[in-house]
């Protein structure tokens, strides 16, 4: 394998890797940052935003999807 091949793929695994890690910038269990911060979004998208957060809970909490994404990068 060429080397820059080979540290793209390092790099993109690493990368993915950092997704599913907590930050202080992530938002706490109601949606806010910090004491002020939030998101505001249109009422008729909030079922579709709900359901988007819940699968991505379900992803990052399933250790069979983790393996397949990390297999693959």
């Amino acid at each position: 394998m060429n080397f820059y091949l080979q540290n793209l793929l390092i790099m993109t695994n690493y990368m993915v890797k950092q997704v599913f890690i907590k930050t202080q910038y992530d938002s706490d269990n109601k949606g806010f940052f910090g004491n002020y911060g939030g998101a505001y979004v249109p009422e008729m998208l909030i079922p579709a935003l709900e359901e988007l957060e819940n699968a991505y809970i379900a992803a990052k909490n399933d250790p069979e999807f983790l393996n397949d994404l990390y297999k693959n990068y």
